[in-house]
């Protein structure tokens, strides 16, 4: 990136972007005070340096500017005792990747541009320098940092962290979305918190009411903001940014580094950052996630679902990924019908049930959650060992927020995806193909011809997966037809000499008929062998998982607020 060009044009994107020059407030007479370590000090030779960077793929560029060491082990960062000993409680065994490069970097007092991963560990990573940064500044009334972040899943989640680790300092927060009742909100922003985590359109109401106000925000970071960009929230991020003084210190992070991105992050670090890449820098896959592919049609996805689900043990937990409300409901609906207590997560759901299905699918009670793309960003749940990509998403950035799901803080994760190529845009499927191919993994064949030029032959069968007691499958769909043809006829040969039985078996049942009517005790008996020898619904295999049914869920959890995920199965 050419960093001088782009910061030579600042001031062209300013009047591009319809800035208001007289709504950013007057520069404080007081110093900031970002410096805290010696950005020159040498804790490891270079080659040590060297080759932690190249094994956790991490590229770090700047304009001239001297770049710290990264502290590797949790000594090394220079952190107050009252800070270290909340890290010593977490039993944090060594700082992540990302936590190891971010924070000497920001506690050097530069901006920050990080492209990383979901899972990463970024949270903490700007959070703690973050605190000894505010602790060391003057309170002269409104919060101090700001974290925007896209949805309130992910607000409440740093929430979590923010007030853990604040309790070394005494601070207080608030945890600022939408969707929620304004006036605990209002009240918490009148206790005058050091810091402020929030969605951007509720804030720019609490702004636009003077409920607040960020003249004396020093320390602003923007986590996923990719996101937002996606979410529309481009113009309130802007506006927010014209409330805030210029000389504050910008943490700007990201999982994708589309041009979008790099205008809105050059816009808003007003001081030359360094760039931190941890992976490609147009899309970053955790490379401890086993990406699996399975092709196949429309009408074979629930079937297919019930296959993966019966191969799971009792200790996996599941996010599975749709794209619509409607299908969300629906899916979980089926698979509860079918023995696998699910839950979803979309749109439509009040916060109130939001946090209940969260509450339930954090503390394992429920380990199988259906989600739509804007109901699960900023979802953290650590314990997630398989995402199922149930629909493929329209944009590749997407699958890489959903596979980020699992695989979290270095743990193994897991991913499959469906794909249906009779519907899938050529140009996403050339992306998954080459997403795969650099993160290393093992490309399907359909998909690999599919991509590449090869046109996709309707009618001819995806390669799948084999399953157990599946044949090879290495014949044509017209073979295979000609040969359920002779099946069938076989089929109705045989059918031919049972109707023959049939009529005779009639006329004996007739006559047994008439006697049992005359049997009190045969209508009872009837019942109980009618149950007995009833044919199970599902269309796949019987479901081997050691969930209790449905309608046993739905007792045992009678107190708490049920919606939806157990509708009886429909005519």
């Amino acid at each position: 990136m050419d960093h001088q060009n782009n910061y030579t044009k600042q001031k062209d994107f300013a009047v591009l972007l319809n800035r208001n020059p007289q709504t950013r407030p007057q520069i404080n007479s007081t110093p900031i005070k970002k410096v805290f370590i010696d950005p020159s000090q040498k804790i490891y030779q270079d080659i040590v340096v060297n080759e932690y960077l190249e094994e956790h793929s991490i590229v770090v560029e700047s304009n001239e500017i001297e770049v710290p060491q990264p502290f590797i082990e949790w000594k090394d960062c220079q952190f107050p005792n009252q800070l270290n000993k909340r890290i010593s409680l977490k039993a944090f065994q060594r700082p992540t990747p990302i936590q190891a490069s971010v924070f000497p970097i920001i506690m050097s007092g530069h901006d920050l541009i990080g492209i990383a991963q979901t899972g990463s560990g970024k949270t903490i990573a700007y959070l703690l320098p973050g605190l000894v940064h505010i602790e060391c500044q003057r309170k002269k009334g409104g919060p101090m940092m700001l974290i925007l972040v896209p949805t309130r899943e992910l607000a409440m989640q740093i929430q979590e962290h923010i007030c853990y680790f604040s309790e070394a300092y005494n601070l207080n927060s608030a945890c600022i979305y939408g969707g929620a009742d304004k006036r605990p909100q209002e009240m918490a922003l009148a206790r005058d918190p050091d810091i402020v985590v929030a969605t951007p359109g509720r804030l720019i109401d609490f702004l636009d009411a003077q409920v607040t106000n960020l003249h004396n925000v020093t320390y602003l970071v923007l986590d996923e903001a990719d996101r937002m960009l996606d979410m529309g929230f481009e113009q309130q991020v802007r506006k927010i940014d014209s409330y805030i003084r210029e000389d504050r210190q910008t943490v700007f992070f990201s999982a994708t580094w589309p041009k979008m991105v790099q205008n809105l992050a050059c816009d808003l670090c007003h001081n030359e950052p360094i760039n931190l890449y941890i992976g490609s820098q147009e899309v970053t896959i955790n490379k401890n996630i086993t990406q699996e592919t399975i092709c196949l049609y429309q009408n074979e996805k629930q079937e297919e679902i019930l296959y993966i689900l019966e191969e799971l043990s009792n200790k996996d937990k599941v996010l599975i990924f749709v794209e619509t409300k409607k299908d969300c409901e629906d899916l979980a609906n089926y698979l509860s019908e079918h023995g696998f207590f699910c839950m979803s997560l979309h749109g439509d759901r009040t916060q109130q049930q939001r946090d209940y299905v969260m509450k339930e699918f954090k503390s394992s009670r429920c380990k199988l959650l259906c989600a739509t793309d804007v109901a699960s960003r900023g979802l953290d749940v650590r314990d997630i060992s398989l995402v199922i990509n149930y629909d493929f998403p329209n944009q590749i950035d997407n699958y890489v927020h959903r596979i980020g799901r699992t695989g979290r803080a270095g743990d193994k994760g897991r991913s499959i995806t469906m794909i249906t190529l009779d519907t899938m845009d050529p140009r996403i499927a050339k992306q998954l193909v080459d997403l795969l191919k650099d993160s290393e993994q093992v490309v399907n064949d359909d998909l690999y011809d599919f991509a590449y030029s090869k046109p996709y032959q309707k009618g001819k069968r995806p390669n799948q997966r084999k399953k157990p007691n599946d044949k090879p499958i290495t014949q044509s769909k017209n073979s295979n037809f000609n040969n359920s043809n002779n099946n069938n006829n076989n089929i109705n040969n045989n059918n031919n000499n049972n109707n023959n039985n049939n009529n005779n078996n009639n006329n004996n049942n007739n006559n047994n008929n008439n006697n049992n009517n005359n049997n009190p005790n045969f209508n009872t008996q009837k019942q109980q062998q009618k149950q007995f020898n009833q044919k199970p619904s599902s269309p796949a295999k019987q479901s081997t998982s050691t969930m209790p049914p449905p309608l046993e869920l739905k007792k045992a959890f009678s107190d708490a607020p049920v919606f939806g995920f157990f509708n009886s199965k429909k005519e």
